[in-house]
């Protein structure tokens, strides 16, 4: 099932928090059914998805594109552009009957939010309109990014957990945002400096 909505007045994000969708973000939700060894990896996949989505359509809309300058994930749930957050991605489980878990999957992608000239989140959020400075076709890119999760999550459900994991973790690799940089982690206890390199090397 596909659920897809213009604006978003009481939405939900991470940690029971609302979140709100002004006109010009693509909101969509997805639900199937699926394999329950998965079902903590999928804010992973389809942050991944999203970012290649995303990749794809640029590099078709922009004449000297590169993916090095391209959209990034930010560990784990969401997508960066120019350091910037884009898009990010719920996923939530239920189970229904005889135990079959049933996966939502809410994604968010700012399209054609003006943050450019906002102050209050020029400095945090971008948007499709923002990066290429035009206004762009929201439903035409909804039409395809909903059909292209379609055969994804068709794609994903006849591997198997090796083949899944394995991938996964080779994609994650291959397209995190902080990789090779250090990050500072501020904790109460102090400072943390972590060295993303190779951040994942096994999904158990």
């Amino acid at each position: 099932m596909v659920v897809s909505a213009d604006k978003q007045v009481k939405g939900k994000g991470q940690y029971d928090s609302e979140w709100l969708s002004p006109y010009g973000s693509l909101s969509v939700s997805f639900a199937f059914s699926s394999n329950p060894s998965h079902l903590n990896l999928f804010p992973l996949i389809f942050a991944r998805h999203t970012q290649t989505f995303i990749n794809r359509f640029l590099s078709n809309t922009i004449e000297d594109f590169s993916e090095k300058n391209g959209a990034k994930l930010k560990f784990k749930n969401d997508v960066f552009l120019d350091e910037k957050k884009l898009s990010g991605i719920l996923c939530q489980s239920h189970f229904i009957d005889e135990g079959k878990p049933m996966v939502v999957v809410g994604i968010g992608v700012n399209v054609n939010n003006d943050f450019k000239h906002n102050s209050n989140f020029s400095k945090k959020f971008i948007s499709l309109r923002d990066k290429l400075e035009e206004e762009v076709n929201k439903q035409k890119i909804e039409n395809l990014f909903i059909k292209s999760v379609v055969q994804e999550v068709a794609k994903l459900n006849k591997l198997n957990d090796c083949e899944f994991k394995s991938r996964l973790v080779y994609e994650i690799n291959e397209n995190l945002l902080f990789i090779d940089r250090i990050v500072t982690i501020t904790h109460k206890s102090g400072n943390f400096f972590i060295n993303f390199t190779n951040i994942v090397n096994e999904i158990r």
